[in-house]
């Protein structure tokens, strides 16, 4: 099999995921950049310290902490000093970081769940069961370079 197999699916997915999930553009989540989406979504695994969360992102803390600050002041993190050292600070979302998330989420799983009715149960069903067989190939192959 070619690699055009699976650059078709790789623009699918893209394509997929851009109409599903495009977000409102009355919604505050819609006017952070991607950059401080991913810090947030980080967050809401856990909270995190400024060196892991670079760390993690593949980043210099630096940058993670700029992205930090501006979300602070925006109210949707928060750091907090850890154990007895007023040094190392964790950060963790804020009641509002986690809210704006979590309508995010639902925003995205309400138009998922208005286009799967669209497909009837039938393919419903072949397509969840295809991309759990994708899942579970995919799982089969090592990370980075070549299968």
């Amino acid at each position: 099999m070619t690699t055009d197999r699976g650059r078709q699916l790789e623009f699918l997915f893209k394509m997929v995921m851009r109409r599903l999930w495009v977000l409102d553009p009355d919604d505050p989540a819609s006017e952070l950049p991607v950059a401080q989406l991913r810090v947030l979504t980080v967050l809401r695994q856990s909270s995190r310290t400024l060196t892991g969360l670079a760390r993690e992102l593949g980043s210099t803390t630096s940058a993670a902490s700029q992205i930090a600050d501006r979300l602070e002041r925006a109210g949707l993190v928060e750091r907090l000093h850890e154990g007895s050292d007023r040094r190392c600070k964790t950060l963790q979302l804020t009641p509002e970081g986690s809210a704006l998330l979590q309508r995010r989420e639902d925003k995205r799983a309400l138009r998922s769940a208005a286009a799967l009715e669209r497909m009837g149960e039938e393919r419903c069903r072949e397509l969840f069961q295809s991309l759990q067989e994708l899942l579970e190939a995919a799982e089969t192959l090592p990370f980075g370079g070549e299968p």
